[in-house]
Protein backbone atom coordinates (compact mmCIF):
# COMPACT_ATOMS: atom_id res chain seq x y z
CA UNK A 1 0.00 0.00 0.00
CA UNK A 2 1.38 3.52 -0.98
CA UNK A 3 2.26 5.96 1.57
CA UNK A 4 -0.80 8.40 1.97
CA UNK A 5 1.65 11.39 2.11
CA UNK A 6 2.61 10.15 -1.36
CA UNK A 7 -1.03 9.45 -2.49
CA UNK A 8 -1.48 13.45 -1.49
CA UNK A 9 1.75 14.88 -2.83
CA UNK A 10 0.45 12.52 -6.51
CA UNK A 11 -3.29 14.09 -6.60
CA UNK A 12 -1.48 17.57 -6.35
CA UNK A 13 0.62 16.94 -9.21
CA UNK A 14 -2.23 15.56 -10.81
CA UNK A 15 -3.65 19.04 -10.34
CA UNK A 16 -1.29 20.84 -11.37
CA UNK A 17 -1.00 19.14 -14.57
CA UNK A 18 -5.04 20.21 -15.35
CA UNK A 19 -4.20 23.54 -14.58
CA UNK A 20 -1.59 23.83 -16.82
CA UNK A 21 -3.53 22.01 -19.65
CA UNK A 22 -6.07 24.68 -19.22
CA UNK A 23 -3.45 27.30 -19.70
CA UNK A 24 -2.69 26.31 -22.95
CA UNK A 25 0.37 23.96 -22.14
CA UNK A 26 0.09 20.65 -24.97
CA UNK A 27 2.45 18.66 -23.14
CA UNK A 28 2.53 18.08 -19.49
CA UNK A 29 4.45 14.96 -17.44
CA UNK A 30 4.41 14.03 -13.89
CA UNK A 31 8.15 12.66 -13.08
CA UNK A 32 7.38 10.02 -10.66
CA UNK A 33 9.53 8.19 -8.54
CA UNK A 34 12.27 10.79 -9.31
CA UNK A 35 13.04 11.67 -5.94
CA UNK A 36 14.40 15.02 -7.80
CA UNK A 37 13.58 18.30 -7.82
CA UNK A 38 11.16 19.11 -10.53
CA UNK A 39 7.59 17.66 -10.20
CA UNK A 40 5.60 18.22 -13.20
CA UNK A 41 7.00 19.46 -16.47
CA UNK A 42 5.18 21.90 -19.03
CA UNK A 43 5.54 22.84 -22.55
CA UNK A 44 4.01 25.02 -25.38
CA UNK A 45 5.20 26.93 -28.07
CA UNK A 46 6.23 29.64 -25.83
CA UNK A 47 8.92 27.40 -23.79
CA UNK A 48 8.62 25.35 -20.45
CA UNK A 49 7.61 25.19 -16.85
CA UNK A 50 9.26 23.67 -14.07
CA UNK A 51 7.13 22.87 -11.04
CA UNK A 52 7.97 21.69 -7.71
CA UNK A 53 4.23 20.97 -6.13
CA UNK A 54 3.90 20.64 -2.64
CA UNK A 55 1.22 19.71 0.06
CA UNK A 56 1.07 21.20 2.98
CA UNK A 57 -1.38 22.06 6.21
CA UNK A 58 0.06 25.45 6.11
CA UNK A 59 2.05 28.35 4.71
CA UNK A 60 5.77 27.97 4.81
CA UNK A 61 8.01 30.02 5.77
CA UNK A 62 10.05 32.59 4.03
CA UNK A 63 13.20 30.71 5.05
CA UNK A 64 11.60 27.24 3.65
CA UNK A 65 10.61 28.99 0.33
CA UNK A 66 14.21 30.27 -0.32
CA UNK A 67 15.55 27.15 0.22
CA UNK A 68 13.29 25.30 -2.44
CA UNK A 69 13.68 28.03 -4.80
CA UNK A 70 17.58 27.69 -4.06
CA UNK A 71 17.39 24.14 -5.27
CA UNK A 72 15.38 24.71 -8.11
CA UNK A 73 17.40 27.36 -9.49
CA UNK A 74 20.47 25.42 -9.35
CA UNK A 75 18.92 23.58 -12.43
CA UNK A 76 20.82 23.93 -15.55
CA UNK A 77 17.98 24.77 -17.45
CA UNK A 78 17.44 26.39 -20.99
CA UNK A 79 16.97 30.17 -21.45
CA UNK A 80 13.52 31.01 -20.70
CA UNK A 81 12.22 28.05 -18.66
CA UNK A 82 10.35 29.16 -15.97
CA UNK A 83 11.12 27.34 -12.74
CA UNK A 84 7.99 27.51 -10.34
CA UNK A 85 7.28 26.38 -6.85
CA UNK A 86 2.94 25.54 -6.06
CA UNK A 87 2.11 24.89 -2.92
CA UNK A 88 -1.17 23.46 -2.14
CA UNK A 89 -2.24 24.58 1.13
CA UNK A 90 -5.01 22.40 2.97
CA UNK A 91 -8.61 23.90 3.57
CA UNK A 92 -6.77 27.25 1.27
CA UNK A 93 -5.91 26.37 -2.12
CA UNK A 94 -3.05 26.88 -4.58
CA UNK A 95 -0.51 29.37 -3.15
CA UNK A 96 2.39 29.63 -5.99
CA UNK A 97 5.04 31.49 -3.86
CA UNK A 98 7.74 32.03 -6.25
CA UNK A 99 9.18 31.78 -9.69
CA UNK A 100 12.12 32.47 -11.67
CA UNK A 101 12.62 32.35 -14.85
CA UNK A 102 16.08 31.09 -16.58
Amino acid sequence: MPNPNYIKGRKKEYKCIEILKKEGYTYTTRTPGSKGVVDVIGSNRNGFRMIQVKYDSALWSKNRIKSEMKKLSSLELPTGTKVELWIFVRNEGLYKCAETIK
